[in-house]
């Protein structure tokens, strides 16, 4: 899966889980992650969020399939950070794994 396509997929399934993300924070968020980059996952994860979570009742849901898009790494990437550590920067810069 391109990253553009992994990038559309999550958005359509953050609106299909109710959270309305506009056309308008869709280009906002492409536009905070071109000036920060997309090598690190947490830096991916707070500009999304930035971006498109409008609501404290969001977060659960926009971290769930931020999870499910954009996963830690298998081995010592996951090892670093499963599920019960929501630290950030547990993935090594540039390594991104995801749904096929």
């Amino acid at each position: 899966m391109t990253l553009v396509n992994r990038h559309i997929a999550f958005l359509e399934a953050l609106r299909g889980a109710g959270l309305p993300v506009s056309l308008a924070e869709d280009l906002d968020a492409i536009a905070a992650l071109g000036v920060l980059g997309w090598g690190e996952r947490d830096v991916i994860h707070d500009a999304y969020a930035a971006t498109l979570v409008k609501r404290r009742a969001q977060r659960s849901t926009f971290d769930t399939l931020f999870d499910l898009y954009f996963p830690r790494l298998v081995g010592e990437g996951a090892a670093a950070g499963g599920p019960a550590d929501r630290s950030r920067g547990a993935s090594p810069p540039g390594r991104l794994a995801g749904p096929r």
